[in-house]
């Protein structure tokens, strides 16, 4: 039985999985709301990773 997820860790180990660009594949940084190299948005894809990240929060109260 696995045991309530430590949210430090659950955090940690999230921004691993910040996705990549949709357009051109280019793997994301910290603080970028668009691709450095070809200019897409990718606000969407941040907020449904952000919203993971939420849920797996709120499983470790």
């Amino acid at each position: 039985m696995m045991g309530k997820p430590n949210p430090t860790q659950a955090i940690i180990s999230s921004l691993d999985e910040i996705p990549n660009c949709n357009s051109c594949g280019v793997r994301l940084r910290f603080g970028d709301y668009e691709c450095p190299k070809c200019g897409a948005d990718f606000y969407d894809s941040l907020e449904l990773w952000a919203e993971n990240v939420i849920k797996i929060l709120n499983q470790s109260e």
